[in-house]
């Protein structure tokens, strides 16, 4: 593959899985493992799995709690999307949501020990929190039944 000065990013090879799953679904494949992307990209991720923080650049290794909850999004969206339980052996729900048991904040909210940008520490909890939520209440929906959801019901 191509080299683009550092390790690919967690968040974005889950966002790749996820698309990738969602156009195959379009062009009629029902089994998005069957594409060979989509496996090389849960490979990677069961790797690389943690739930602490967002696989990546070397610049960041050391941060470990970098995008971490952005991380976990974006795992849950791959993982629902590809239609798996394991990455790398890992149960990553389940490994998730204990993790965020452990890392919830007396008042509800999650917050990543690192900042993310100039943003203020406020609307990181913000952030952080929605992610959380997200991650648990696994909002993405599988495709199967994504593509028969309605938006008007009777």
């Amino acid at each position: 593959g191509k080299n683009h000065g550092h390790k690919p990013y967690g968040t974005m090879t889950a966002g790749a899985v996820g698309s990738l799953a969602i156009w195959g679904y379009i062009l009629g494949e029902k089994n998005p493992r069957k594409e060979i992307a989509v496996l090389r990209g849960l490979e990677w991720m069961g790797r690389e799995f943690t739930v602490t923080g967002n696989p990546g650049p070397s610049e960041h290794v050391q941060d470990v709690g970098w995008m971490a909850y952005y991380w976990l999004y974006a795992m849950v969206r791959a993982g629902l999307l590809a239609g798996v339980g394991t990455m790398g052996g890992h149960k990553w729900y389940a490994e998730g949501v204990a993790h965020l048991l452990q890392a919830q904040k007396g008042d509800g909210s999650w917050l990543s020990p690192l900042p993310h940008g100039d943003r203020p520490v406020e609307l990181n909890a913000v952030w952080d929190t929605c992610f959380a939520i997200l991650f648990l209440k696994r909002a993405t929906k599988p495709l199967d039944v994504a593509s028969t959801d309605r938006f008007h019901k009777k």
